[in-house]
């Protein structure tokens, strides 16, 4: 008997979420305009925005790349999700992530109503 591999290399069903998950890492372009006007320096404006987008693509790699190094074809399409399968303490990481996933709400929401260049 043939074992199914546990990596695959690409899952086309999953490409949509994909997608749709890293627009939303890449969403915070409506305090864009604010960042500029605030900034000490606005001549530096696109040198700082490309390295903020590297550093969030790389961060993206990292998470997406680690969730499949652990989980391989049966990871979800939400890292997160598959925690739960984690030989970990499961229940402390889901927490942790909830909160994570609060304060940044929280402070997305503050920064879209007080935006730095008053």
């Amino acid at each position: 008997t043939q074992q199914q591999s546990f990596h695959t290399v690409f899952i086309p069903t999953g490409l949509p979420i994909a997608l749709g998950l890293v627009a939303y890492c890449f969403g915070g372009h409506a305090v864009v305009p604010t960042i500029y006007n605030s900034m000490a320096q606005p001549r530096d404006y696109e040198r700082v925005i490309g390295y903020s987008y590297v550093l969030v693509m790389t961060c993206c790699i990292m998470v997406s790349t680690s969730g499949y190094y652990m989980f391989g074809s049966t990871v979800s399409d939400q890292v997160t999700l598959s925690l739960e399968r984690a030989p970990i303490d499961a229940e402390s990481a889901m927490r942790v992530l909830t909160w994570l996933m609060v304060v940044t709400s929280l402070s997305k929401f503050t920064l879209y109503l007080f935006p730095l260049a008053l």
